[in-house]
């Protein structure tokens, strides 16, 4: 990493650090990133550290102008192009890494997608540092960091105290200060891309590419940022059924999701997974047809507002937990919801 001058440099070597990891899409940051630099810059974590947003790929002036529209000032990228061909895990972990190991206290702060969670356990597996997954809010309390995350099927919240050089937390998404499309305003301070050496020809990468499949991506919102998810699991029998369940998920401006079970049977993408080992949703409503309701999933939608449940057993565990249920066959009412809406939508043209 090669020395940095000017401003960044007096800051760099002493005090505290908040890295801020940027995902994006064709040089434009992602929604929950714009939320994390904007909870970043608007709390009291920029009030006790020097903030840095870090991108892995160079992002585009809309991009540039996202982020400076949110409060942020300084962004650091590498130094060369990331080839294609690297596995994209390796290479945030190691520019974070080496980022990290140049501050004298440092907090990195990631999306909790499928991306930051697996980035931040590596880098805190590297430094040997603390990470802390899926938090609500971040600040600095004395020398210490607090975090708060939800615990025990967010039935409770925990508030943790970590006190150590470096840290790692992935911060889950609409936790705070939601980056909405008017939440914008004018940076009067001055604008800073600094370039930093990557040395990935020190990056003994062990991973090997046998074969790349890329899912396309949604043109909608992420699970983790949406206002409605509609989720299926084995009730819907197949991937006919998944198809209708994409439809009426865009047809509302929502997300897809599904249970373990359907991803795991092939019927949808492994990203659309929801639970435990998926993503965890905060959506003012989730929508779900056929699914069970077993806890490894419900945890990862707990945090939803409004839970409609449809399932033909009317002992199906997920009503427990609904605020609505309705007991009938997934497949007839996802139909029906379709074509409702459908007819919705005639109407209003």
């Amino acid at each position: 990493m090669r020395e940095m001058s000017g401003f960044s440099e007096r800051r760099w070597t002493s005090g505290a650090t908040a890295l801020v990891a940027i995902e994006s899409r064709e040089g434009v940051p992602t929604s929950q990133s714009l939320e994390l630099i904007a909870t970043a810059a608007a709390s009291g974590l920029a009030g006790h550290a020097a903030v840095f947003a870090v991108s892995l790929h160079r992002l585009s002036d809309a991009g540039h102008d996202m982020l400076r529209a949110r409060g942020c000032t300084h962004l650091l990228v590498p130094d060369q192009e990331v080839s294609p061909g690297m596995h994209e895990p390796d290479g945030w972990t190691h520019f974070l890494s080496g980022l990290l190991t140049h501050c004298e206290r440092a907090i990195a702060v990631l999306p909790h997608t499928l991306l930051g969670s697996e980035v931040g356990a590596r880098v805190a597996f590297r430094l040997g540092c603390p990470v802390v997954m899926n938090c609500e809010s971040v600040a600095f309390s004395g020398h210490d960091l607090t975090v708060s995350r939800a615990c025990f099927g967010a039935r409770l919240k925990e508030r943790l105290h970590v006190n150590s050089p470096r840290t790692v937390v992935t911060i889950a998404g609409k936790a705070s200060f939601p980056a909405e499309s008017g939440d914008v305003r004018e940076c009067d301070d001055h604008w800073m891309v600094e370039e930093v050496e990557l040395g990935l020809a020190n990056a003994n990468s062990m991973i090997e590419f046998i074969r790349r499949e890329v899912e396309s991506q949604s043109a909608g919102p992420s699970l983790e940022t949406a206002n409605i998810v509609v989720g299926g699991g084995r009730g819907l029998e197949g991937p006919l059924g998944f198809a209708d369940l994409a439809t009426l998920a865009e047809k509302l401006g929502g997300a897809p999701g599904a249970s373990r079970v359907a991803c795991d049977l092939g019927w949808c993408p492994k990203s659309w997974q929801i639970g435990l080992s998926g993503r965890s949703i905060r959506a003012d409503w989730y929508i779900a047809f056929g699914i069970s309701g077993a806890s490894h999933h419900m945890a990862g939608c707990a945090r939803t507002s409004n839970l409609v449940a449809v399932n033909s057993d009317r002992s199906a565990e997920i009503f427990r937990h609904a605020n609505y249920g309705v007991v009938a066959d997934a497949r007839s009412v996802l139909r029906e919801l379709i074509r409702l809406v459908e007819e919705v939508e005639r109407a209003e043209q």
